[in-house]
């Protein structure tokens, strides 16, 4: 009996002094390691919420970019109808032209606005290829979001069993790694996906300022239109007051000798037969007609020179009107540059 007490008292000394502390220490690095695993999936968790909130948020700007796009697209259709219409018109309503030059220079800055119109459709479509692949990638993007709740579900459900199974707890610690690496693959690409988000808003905004400037000119271009068919008008009116004042002038001849006639027909009745003209009258009427011829040549000197005049302030007016549509975009450039130049120095101050 007391040997069996020895080997039982052997045997407690010697479970106490090196299988407890084993025990103990082995449930500690199971403790720790469940810990470590909770916190993992904590840190995944938050770390899939983050990214869901960025997708949205790029889902979103995607929306807002097409958006933005498609109207795009439609004030260049405007644009281009708009253009067309004023082309049409302008063309048809337009009788004789004072200046062919001028009126191809016209046709021709309006084809190249056609032109640049087109252009900016086809960069519109380019663009619209873009954003299908962006839309794609955010597509394959929350596949992989959701493979990755899907294993993060199998990895809450594993680590429950982390201290009766230590293969499994290695397994789980593998698949933690490959989820970080995937996330940080994805981070990767939606950095990429908001770099070129930024990249295409800032390319309609600068198409938007382009479609500015073209209907800009465009509407310069339907002003000279209308300031071409408007000195065409004056012309023409013109020309008819000056042959109105040649109609006038033609018959101040036949007037006058209505008038002598009527005059000398009361005197010879008066005197009660038919006689000859006193020589008063003669001297009246050849002094009239004198005066009446002065007033003929002084007319007819002085209608080339209103018509010089006329010509003069019309090519003076349109030179002004040249010059201003030259100068007002420069000046209107130089306006918004000043601004902004303020608003970047008040910033700045800030």
């Amino acid at each position: 009996m007391e040997i069996d007490n020895n080997a039982m008292h052997k045997q407690l000394h010697d479970l106490e002094q090196n299988t407890v502390p084993s025990l103990r220490k082995a449930l500690k690095d199971v403790a720790m390691e469940k810990d470590a695993a909770v916190v993992a999936r904590e840190d995944l968790s938050a770390q899939l919420r983050t990214l869901k909130k960025r997708l949205k948020e790029a889902e979103d700007e995607q929306y807002r970019a097409e958006e933005d796009a498609a109207a795009v697209r439609a004030e260049l259709n405007l644009i281009q109808q708009q253009a067309m219409a004023n082309t049409v018109s302008t063309i048809s309503s337009f009788g004789n032209p004072p200046d062919h030059l001028q009126i191809q220079r016209l046709q021709k800055e309006l084809d190249e606005l056609k032109l640049q119109m087109q252009r900016e459709s086809l960069l519109r479509h380019q663009e619209q290829e873009q954003l299908a692949k962006e839309q794609a990638n955010i597509a394959s993007l929350m596949s992989e979001k959701q493979e990755l709740e899907e294993k993060l579900k199998s990895m809450s459900t594993e680590s429950a069993d982390v201290s009766d199974k230590p293969a499994i707890k290695a397994f789980s610690l593998e698949d933690k790694q490959k989820l970080d690496r995937q996330l940080h693959d994805m981070a990767l690409v939606v950095e990429r996906l908001e770099s070129s988000r930024q990249k295409l808003l800032m390319e309609i905004d600068s198409q938007s300022t382009e479609i500015e400037r073209l209907f800009e000119e465009n509407s310069n271009l339907s002003n000279s239109y209308q300031e071409a068919i408007a000195a065409a008008v004056r012309w023409e009116n013109q020309v008819m007051e000056c042959l109105k004042q040649n109609e006038e002038l033609c018959g101040i001849p036949d007037k006058s000798r209505m008038e002598q006639q009527t005059r000398a027909l009361p005197d010879s009745l008066k005197n009660g037969a038919p006689e000859i003209a006193s020589l008063a009258s003669r001297e009246e009427m050849a002094s009239m007609k004198g005066q009446l011829v002065k007033e003929q040549s002084r007319g007819e000197t002085l209608s080339p020179e209103v018509l010089l005049l006329s010509a003069q302030l019309e090519q003076v007016n349109q030179t002004y009107d040249g010059l201003a549509r030259f100068y007002r975009p420069m000046l209107r450039n130089i306006e918004s540059n000043l601004i902004k130049m303020k608003q970047d120095n008040s910033l700045a101050v800030r």
